[in-house]
């Protein structure tokens, strides 16, 4: 998609600046990435770039002297497996990764939201926990192995949910049969995020 631009117009002179170029630049600065689209390779491909690049530039640094990266996330969801590179990736990175659900995080932008080595939400903002969406086509044999690999990224998308929350086997099995919506303030005592955000920054 093309960049808007702005034209400032200073005396006889033109001056085209790319705006939101600009922003971009200055979010890259604060170590802030933004998640606000369906998630899928390309998307993932730039934000675990980026996630390498604070990496180098932290390196010999102590954790503790080392400014977060901040994912903030407001996305529908989208592929599970870019979803799980994105998740290694935040998972390794010895520079902190904090997450921040902004408006929504559902389905996969769910999962890397509870990635985050620090989970943050607004109250009203909507994390959405459910079975991920699945279509085979082909041979019979073609289908049949896609459905079974569909079960094995179920299973490993529940063991990771298990892991990284307050939800336990029996309840996410429960709620598995249904679109499951938590507010912030919910995701907060399921154990999917650690705090509320109480003031911009």
């Amino acid at each position: 998609m093309e960049s808007k631009r702005f034209v400032l117009t200073l005396g006889n002179m033109n001056t085209t600046t790319k705006i939101d170029e600009l922003i971009y630049a200055e979010q890259l600065e604060n170590r802030e990435l933004y998640l606000p689209i369906e998630i899928d390779d390309s998307v993932i491909a730039e934000t675990i770039e980026h996630i390498f690049r604070y990496n180098r530039e932290d390196e010999g640094k102590p954790v503790e002297e080392r400014k977060p990266i901040k994912i903030l996330i407001n996305c529908y969801g989208g592929d599970v497996i870019a979803c799980f590179s994105a998740i290694d990736t935040i998972k390794l990175s010895k520079t902190p990764v904090h997450t921040y659900n902004i408006g929504k995080a559902m389905s996969s932008g769910g999962l890397i939201l509870m990635a985050g080595h620090k989970r943050f939400s607004y109250k009203n903002a909507v994390v959405l926990v459910h079975q991920g969406y699945a279509g085979a086509q082909g041979t019979t044999s073609q289908v049949i192995d896609t459905v079974e690999f569909q079960k094995r990224i179920e299973a490993r998308v529940k063991d990771y949910i298990v892991e990284n929350t307050k939800i336990s086997k029996q309840m996410y099995s429960r709620k598995l049969k249904e679109e499951w919506y938590l507010f912030g303030d919910e995701a907060l005592e399921q154990g999917i995020v650690d705090e509320l955000i109480t003031e911009l920054p």
